[in-house]
């Protein structure tokens, strides 16, 4: 069911679809059962707006006195205005109930009695519906997935870019750039729907909000150009030119390959990293806690948490692309038309 106002009124002429709840008693009109059908639902909060941003930006040119080379330093800064911020609510009654413990490592939780027994666990941790095992114990009857779709003010981003630039001259013209990148953001929306975009961002707790470091900011970047011309053929000139980036990895987060909270998602929970030995249960074992402490040793970025691991945690190796191109150009051509070029990439 979806819910949509206009003008601050609801229009009772125009009633919200509502699907048809079977023609068990007990479930028609209000759902008292667990086994009622149950209705998946999207509200968009009455005063949301579209995303927006605020920018500034500071720059400064100066031509040095060396063969016409310009050198640029710009600063740019972007602070959300509105953003979206997507919630889950189903897990929720009307009363508002819905937490049933806190984690060990702080993190509200939402499984049902069987849930919280580490006795139930199967090979990829609490699964729902194994042995028991339900989550989001206080959802209502008849209740689906609800996803609330308001704003959110929280997230920003600064860029620092330095360069220099020569212009061509009788042959020869190059740059090279430098930006380095900081973000933050509630959530990326890199999804089509509010259930994948939910879904996919990583959080700590439910409906937290927090403005975490983006994990699509390339953090140092690093680009250079070199072009050459040459006339081979009478006034016939032909053009190479190279293109070359450099940049650092692009963040990452640890997460739990199952739903660790009990809110139904399966891929968004951030791992916890344990304070030591004993400090969990492990389903392998002491063999498993053994190997687990081995691979933490190697991973210092993800062992400098004892705690809930932040989004991101670390980052992927550099990379670095180069890319050539050849271009002849016709003196009959007009200098403006487009010429064919020749790409090597690696």
């Amino acid at each position: 069911m979806q819910y949509e106002e206009f003008g601050g009124a609801f229009q009772p002429t125009v009633p919200p679809y509502i699907p048809a709840s079977g023609t068990d008693p007990a479930c028609t009109p209000i759902p008292t059962l667990p086994s009622c059908p149950r209705q998946n639902v999207d509200i968009i909060a009455p005063d949301f707006a579209l995303p927006s941003v605020w920018k500034a930006n500071i720059a400064f040119d100066h031509e040095l006195p060396w063969h016409g080379i310009v050198f640029t330093a710009e600063f740019l800064h972007t602070q959300v205005k509105d953003a979206i911020f997507i919630q889950r609510l189903d897990p929720y009654n009307a009363a508002g109930q819905g937490v049933t413990a806190i984690g060990p490592d702080g993190r509200e939780l939402f499984w049902n009695d069987a849930g919280l027994d580490p006795a139930n666990t199967g090979s990829f941790g609490m699964s729902n519906g194994t042995n028991g095992a339900f989550n989001r114990a206080f959802r209502p009857n008849g209740v689906g997935d609800v996803f609330l779709i308001s704003n959110t003010d929280k997230g920003e981003s600064n860029q620092f870019t330095v360069s220099l630039d020569r212009a061509m001259g009788d042959a020869w013209a190059w740059s090279l750039a430098y930006t380095y990148t900081e973000a933050t953001d509630v959530s990326p929306m890199t999804s089509s729907t509010n259930s994948s975009n939910w879904g996919s961002n990583l959080i700590g707790n439910l409906n937290e909000g927090v403005a975490y470091d983006s994990r699509y900011a390339i953090k140092d970047r690093i680009t250079g150009t070199v072009q050459w011309k040459h006339n081979f053929f009478g006034d016939n000139e032909t053009r190479v030119a190279m293109f070359y980036e450099g940049r650092s990895g692009r963040p990452f987060s640890y997460i739990f390959r199952n739903d660790a909270n009990g809110d139904n998602g399966a891929f968004n929970d951030l791992f916890y990293v344990p304070n030591g030995p004993g400090d969990v249960i492990w389903t392998g074992g002491a063999a498993m806690e053994e190997s687990f402490f081995e691979y933490l040793a190697q991973n210092p970025e993800l062992a400098a948490y004892c705690a809930v691991s932040p989004r991101p945690t670390a980052s992927a190796p550099t990379s670095s692309t180069t890319s050539t191109c050849a271009s002849p150009r016709s003196s009959r051509a007009s200098r403006k038309a487009t010429s064919p070029c020749w790409r090597s990439t690696s």
